[in-house]
């Protein structure tokens, strides 16, 4: 087995494990935006002229979001998992 293959298994198995997640956990984030929006138009706040609009912007604010926090979460693993160099001129 390689140097380093353990690693690239972890991340590998971290990344599928986001992309088999995200999709449940938009369609919760999803209806959750949409409910508060209905419980809000209920309530005389929201326009009903504005709702396509504004669940249109909460979605892609939700997919955004996600895949940022993502990306920030694998750049910070890849980032902790890369080799320092060594300092050759100190000694």
């Amino acid at each position: 087995m390689k140097e380093g293959s353990g690693i690239s298994l972890a991340i590998a198995i971290g990344c599928v494990t986001c992309f088999v997640l995200m999709p449940p956990l938009l369609v919760v984030l999803i209806y959750l935006m949409i409910t508060a929006m209905a419980g809000a138009r209920a309530f005389g706040i929201g326009e009903q002229a504005g709702m396509a609009t504004g669940v249109l912007v909460g979605i892609v604010a939700i997919v955004g979001t996600l895949t940022t926090l993502l990306a920030v979460g694998m750049g910070k693993i890849g980032a902790s998992l890369t080799p320092k160099k060594a300092d050759r001129g100190s000694s």
